[in-house]
């Protein structure tokens, strides 16, 4: 891979790396997956666990362009709640607090990419790009996002997703399947990653 340039970021795995203080944080916050602010706590669309969008506005230190970084974690039991969660989402970049702004979302959406209520209303029908089927150049094989420790499939069932608007250009795509020394995986996920540039 190439070095990246103070307009290239490196996405996935719930967070946003970048070259030497590219951006920082103009605002932040986090948005409950509840039905009004009065429920906030509360499990509500279906869902047993409490889930929240966290989001945060980043302002380029050099030029001052902003863009929006996203992360969430979906719930693992209710295709009602995924698909109320991801409309909850969009608000908040078609026509909320990150309305017009390049955008990038990490997350485990428990769904699986292209066969789900909650990946038709993000990127099927929805506004966002998902950043591997996007990608100029993928790095590895369509591993399954989530081999709970085993042994990756190849051509598996992606369940962990970088998303990005559909200005934001996605050079490259990954999911990274690395051990350590003792051969074990630092997680029961693997991380999906994605090298992009902003506008």
């Amino acid at each position: 891979m190439t070095p990246i340039d103070r307009r290239q970021l490196i996405a996935g795995a719930g967070a946003v790396a970048a070259g030497s203080a590219l951006a920082h944080t103009a605002a932040a916050a986090s948005a409950h997956a509840a039905r009004t602010k009065a429920l906030i706590g509360k499990a509500t669309w279906g869902n047993t666990v409490t889930r929240i969008v966290v989001w945060a506005r980043l302002r380029d230190r050099n030029d001052g362009t902003e863009f929006a970084m996203i992360n969430t974690h979906f719930d693992h039991q209710s295709e009602p709640a995924r698909i109320k969660s991801a409309d909850a989402m969009i608000n908040l970049f078609n026509g909320g607090q990150l309305d017009g702004l390049p955008t990038i979302v990490t997350g485990d959406f428990n769904s699986s990419s292209h066969n789900s209520g909650a990946y038709s209303t993000l990127v099927t029908d929805g506004p966002m790009v998902d950043t591997w089927d996007g990608a100029e150049k993928r790095l590895t094989p369509e591993w399954n996002t989530f081999p709970a420790y085993k042994e990756p499939v190849s051509g598996g069932n992606r369940i962990d997703w970088v998303l990005a608007t559909d200005d934001v250009r996605i050079r490259r795509a990954a999911i990274n399947m690395y051990r350590n020394e003792a051969g074990r995986y630092p997680s029961d996920h693997a991380p999906v990653q994605a090298l992009i540039e902003l506008p």
